[in-house]
């Protein structure tokens, strides 16, 4: 079912809109006016168009996110393979090539506590899909089996065996949803937050003590730390995707947030800085980082709620991108032309390495 309506997307913008591709050179520090890869997705088999998506264009062309709206069965569309992740001063993104490049601060060694240290070096291969934690990784390779790698404090980066059609991974634990629709995590489980519940998925968000998921249903299921409301999402509604926060800051709080089919945005979770305050509008994507968040609409254009304060996105040239990530005080996305960037204080990923990502 999960392959059928992936193949069933339609284009998520009107016939005829059209936008010219801004300068972003200011932001990314690449050069976003050249010219757009006609390419594929790397998160499918090669030669396939993104799902939702026309496969890049020339200048001038919109970038193309995928739409959120209900699939041909009614039911919710499951959401784009994630390219591109944030997290504690590194990023990683998918090539158009299917391989994976992370930059910024990769290694970490600590002679008095060996457990602590990690290596976020990449593994070696092709892949359908990335995510990224706070000092761990995780990667659905090309067939389908999971691979994590980073911190493995907890044994947070010892993926199971068996093939997987998404995968999280959060701050101190691991989630993905099996070929079968099942839901396993691993690592940490201190508040239940890996103890996944019986029933099929569609996606799966691995937080901080906390997880929440997508069924196939189109409603949303959390399980782990409830303390602060963050693992009771709203009852009502069908949803396309749902992010639980990770927030390894102190005082942070917990908030998760989900997308409806219509394009809407709802949060939950502890409302400080009006993190949980959505904003109005219709979105194709978007990310969270420890007190704020990000969404794209259909054309790309970023909008911004929460501690905004913490990042410097009023003095960014604007841009369009296809896929948005965001972690402590960086957001990293795909531009329309598909390179990579990354923008904010922590600035030790914020040069992507050159090349497509879509």
């Amino acid at each position: 079912m999960i392959r059928r309506r992936l193949l069933s997307l339609v284009p998520c913008l009107a016939a005829g809109l059209a936008l010219p591709l801004m300068a972003c050179s200011a932001v990314f520090g690449v050069d976003f006016d050249a010219k757009a890869r006609a390419g594929s997705d790397a998160g499918e088999a090669p030669g396939e168009t993104p799902p939702g998506a026309s496969g890049g264009g020339d200048e001038g062309s919109v970038p193309v996110v995928v739409a959120p709206g209900p699939g041909a069965d009614g039911g919710p569309r499951e959401p784009a393979p994630r390219r591109i992740g944030a997290g504690y001063r590194y990023a990683c993104g998918l090539r158009a090539d299917a391989t994976i490049a992370c930059w910024g601060a990769l290694k970490f060694t600590s002679i008095p506590d060996p457990s602590s240290n990690y290596d976020l070096t990449p593994p070696a291969g092709t892949f359908r899909q990335i995510s990224t934690g706070y000092l761990h990784a995780c990667g659905v390779r090309t067939d389908k089996t999971a691979v994590c790698w980073g911190s493995n404090l907890y044994g947070k980066h010892l993926a199971p065996v068996g093939n997987f059609l998404q995968i999280s991974a959060g701050q101190d634990h691991s989630c993905g949803v099996r070929e079968d629709g099942t839901v396993t995590c691993w690592g940490r489980n201190a508040s239940g937050e890996s103890t996944a519940p019986s029933g099929t998925f569609s996606s799966v968000s691995a937080g901080t003590r906390v997880s929440c998921g997508v069924r196939t249903n189109g409603s949303l299921r959390c399980w782990g730390d409830d303390d602060e409301k963050q693992a009771t999402p709203p009852t009502q509604g069908l949803y396309a995707s749902v992010i639980a926060g990770q927030f390894p800051y102190e005082g942070t709080g917990a908030f998760a947030c989900a997308l409806g089919v219509t394009g809407s945005l709802v949060c939950w979770g502890k409302n400080v800085t009006n993190r949980t305050v959505a904003p109005a509008g219709t979105f194709a994507d978007f990310a969270l980082g420890p007190d704020y968040g990000v969404a794209l609409d259909a054309a790309g254009n970023p909008t911004y709620w929460g501690n905004v304060s913490t990042l410097p996105v009023t003095d960014a040239v604007p841009g369009v991108y296809r896929q948005v990530a965001a972690s402590g005080t960086t957001i990293c996305a795909i531009a329309a032309n598909g390179t990579a960037g990354c923008w904010g204080y922590e600035n030790t990923n914020t040069k992507a390495p050159d090349g497509s990502f879509w």
